[in-house]
């Protein structure tokens, strides 16, 4: 049912009582007007007094006046629109709406004033992706059987770099206020002055990268740590499950206790091949989830999912660690590739990619929403694989685009990372102008 819907059934039971209350009272006045005066077949009485003129007058009884005040109030009903704010003002204006309308009155000035990165998705993709559009925070929505819900997410800028003030609405149909759902806001705000401290100058730029490139570095070795390499060149789990693993780059700027910095999440994540749940770790240098501090509907209930809604997210938490591997099996040297960034690949942009390797359908990965997020991405794969003894003359992975039937191809010349260029030399023989480090 839509949010609309349930307001007009407030308004019709709000409507009904108010007028069973002025049916009361007519029957009232009727019986009142019985006891003091005999029935009489005309409105019209002769009324003697003392202090006088005895005249002829057309008297209005009360039965009359609250029949007439009736009437006019159904008039009224049938001819003024049935607003929001007529709706509102017939449920009394309560507080709960009034902190809804307080929101979204926040949010619509907020998007007019401040610079923000506006996602539109539905609702369900929302669920299941979530990490896959903002890795520090999940859905702050519960699940409905509107297949038509959809959300859209504003995420604040500055100089392009997304922060942790957040809001969203869930809507359904057109977006407009009229079609509001449910409304959501993160529990951190940032003041224009607090994100102008911040150093974007050639030297803050500088030092970012520094920062940067040494988060890279332990996000290798967290790589070397945590995962294998079986016989045919394939990434594995310790059991000797066949896995995708991907990284990428979540560039934050975030407020804790009053302390404004900017800083890199590095985010690992990955699945069976041909499994369906992703496994996931953020690492940086405070490793910190967005809190939702208010997610309500119209009527103030709260929004926030139920406990049964996060098996629907397809992303699951777990800790990935530093650890020395067993020194009786060999510590494998991972490099990577860009699939965004390779020599035939498609150019980034803000939507939801899924990969498919090969021609292995169920093999299927995707990728992170934002182009920013994408351009960072990396997916590994041993120093020892399959482009190391194929028969083929230009060995290469075939990626498509599940979404749009796109495909595009990585080559040897595309692997990157510990000892690549070793790889590179084999295939590229005495001609270095063919070697792209």
């Amino acid at each position: 049912m839509k949010n609309n819907d349930l307001i007009d059934i407030e308004f019709e039971k709000e409507l009904k009582n108010k007028m069973s209350s002025l049916s009361s009272e007519v029957n009232c006045f009727d019986k009142i007007s019985e006891k003091i005066s005999p029935e009489r077949d005309t409105d019209y009485e002769t009324v003697v007094s003392d202090v006088e003129n005895v005249t002829g007058r057309f008297i209005i009884s009360p039965v009359m006046k609250i029949v007439a005040l009736a009437a006019a109030f159904v008039a009224c009903i049938a001819f003024i629109p049935r607003t929001t704010a007529f709706k509102s003002f017939i449920s009394n204006n309560n507080a709960y709406n009034k902190k809804f309308s307080s929101l979204v009155s926040e949010i619509s000035n907020e998007i007019e004033t401040n610079t923000y990165k506006v996602y539109d998705m539905a609702l369900i993709d929302y669920f299941k992706y979530d990490i896959m559009y903002n890795p520090l925070c999940r859905c702050p929505f519960r699940l409905n059987d509107d297949a038509g819900s959809r959300v859209r997410l504003f995420i604040r800028t500055f100089n392009d770099v997304p922060t942790n003030q957040m809001y969203a609405v869930e809507y359904s149909g057109e977006y407009n206020e009229h079609n509001f759902i449910a409304v959501a806001e993160t529990d951190v705000k940032f003041t224009t002055e607090e994100l102008e401290e911040l150093d974007f100058s050639d030297s803050g730029i500088v030092a970012y990268s520094v920062e940067e490139a040494l988060r890279k570095l332990e996000l290798e070795d967290l790589i070397e740590d945590n995962f294998y390499s079986d016989r045919y060149g394939e990434v594995t789990g310790e059991n000797g499950t066949q896995l995708t693993v991907a990284s990428f780059i979540y560039d934050n700027i975030y407020k804790v206790t009053g302390f404004v910095k900017r800083s890199p999440s590095q985010v690992v994540y990955f699945k069976n091949y041909d499994g369906t749940e992703y496994y996931y770790d953020i690492k940086g240098e405070n490793e910190y989830e967005v809190e939702w501090v208010c997610s309500m509907f119209a009527d103030g209930s709260s929004a926030l999912p139920i406990d049964e809604d996060n098996c629907c997210s397809v992303f699951k938490k777990i800790v990935l660690n530093s650890i020395e591997k067993d020194v009786s099996l060999e510590k494998m040297k991972f490099g990577y590739y860009e699939p965004y960034n390779s020599i035939e690949s498609i150019a980034p942009d803000d939507g939801l990619n899924t990969f498919i390797f090969g021609f292995r359908e169920d093999n299927k990965f995707v990728t992170p929403i934002s182009k920013e997020c994408k351009s960072s991405m990396k997916i590994y794969i041993p120093n020892f694989n399959f482009m190391l003894f194929s028969s083929q003359s230009d060995p290469s992975i075939r990626i498509t685009i599940d979404e749009t039937g796109n495909s595009f191809r990585i080559h040897n010349v595309d692997l990157k990372g510990h000892d690549m260029i070793h790889l590179q030399r084999y295939y590229a023989g005495n001609n270095e102008s063919d070697i792209n480090p």
